[in-house]
């Protein structure tokens, strides 16, 4: 009776984080949840089967009910939306701060706020306050 109860609780659990997730997870799913979906059922869930019933439990008990709806968590979208807004910021800045870029000078900024101007004429540092 217990593990009915128990079920159906992590069954409403899913459906309230899938109606939670935001839109462009729920994007990604509605478009790639089924292959990923898919992926998990024929590959990863007989090894999660094998490894939980060794421990008396099963995959959908430790990680919920697999359905495409959720097959790509919030987590893994986020961490790659992540990833690709790190790519695009540092390949506009990689111009500003090239070696080999044509500009007669460069500011160099360290983490303290310290900024110095480094002339390329020169081997100067100028110092100036932020």
């Amino acid at each position: 009776m217990f593990l009915l109860q128990e079920a159906g609780a992590a069954a409403e659990q899913v459906e309230e984080q899938a109606e939670q997730a935001p839109i462009l997870v729920r994007l990604v799913n509605e478009y790639f949840g089924e292959w990923a979906y898919r992926f998990e059922m024929n590959y990863t869930y007989p090894k999660w089967k094998w490894l939980f019933a060794k421990f008396g439990t099963t995959p959908d008990a430790v990680f919920g009910n697999y359905s495409p709806e959720n097959a790509i968590p919030w987590y893994t979208v986020m961490f790659i939306v992540a990833c690709i807004l790190s790519i695009v910021v540092i390949w506009i800045l990689k111009g500003r701060l090239s070696v080999t870029a044509s500009r007669p000078w460069k500011l160099v900024c360290l983490q303290s706020g310290a900024c110095w101007k480094i002339s390329s004429v020169r081997t100067a540092f100028n110092i100036f306050p932020w």
